[in-house]
């Protein structure tokens, strides 16, 4: 069937069905996402809506940053990391907070089968692809712009640390 084995999808089934609140007809039913890329496809459709290109929403490039990155990404950081301003980057974790859950302070994927669809290979030229690689090379470009920004202030820092320890 549908859900191939994955009970995430038996369970967005259950939750559409419940949701409508009345027997559904054959038609709706067979409406139904395909397979776990469709539902995955219909809820960024929903999220992220037609507000233009996709590289320029917030919440897409939060998306990329939270695949590519290579541990769970503090909320926290989310504004330096895609320089948005802070309120953007709160809209933006909002957003995609039932794809995105966050825990522990940190972006968690809601489910694994979230990220292989988004970087799955043959999807390349899809909406909705993420190309672990490149988003990777320009999360190190900008974790980089990050680190010489604040070193003056870091060494400053170290500096009075020793001073006032030393003195």
């Amino acid at each position: 069937g549908r859900a191939k084995g994955i009970f995430l999808y038996a369970r967005y089934a259950a939750e559409r069905l419940e949701k409508a609140g009345r027997p559904l007809g054959l038609d709706e039913i067979a409406a139904f996402p395909e397979d776990m890329g469709g539902f995955y496809e219909e809820q960024l459709k929903r999220l992220l809506g037609a507000a233009g290109p996709l590289q320029d929403l917030v919440p897409w490039r939060l998306l990329q940053l939270v695949v590519a990155a290579h541990e769970p990404v503090p909320v926290a950081a989310v504004a330096e990391l895609l320089g948005c301003k802070p309120k953007e980057a709160y809209a933006a974790v909002k957003q995609l907070s039932n794809l995105l859950p966050e825990r522990d302070g940190r972006m968690h994927p809601y489910h694994k089968t979230v990220f292989d669809w988004l970087t799955k290979e043959g999807r390349e030229q899809e909406e909705f692809f993420v190309d672990r690689g490149e988003v990777e090379a320009w999360l190190g470009r900008r974790c980089a712009e990050i680190s010489r920004a604040c070193a003056p202030a870091v060494v400053e820092a170290a500096v009075r640390t020793l001073r006032a320890y030393c003195t």
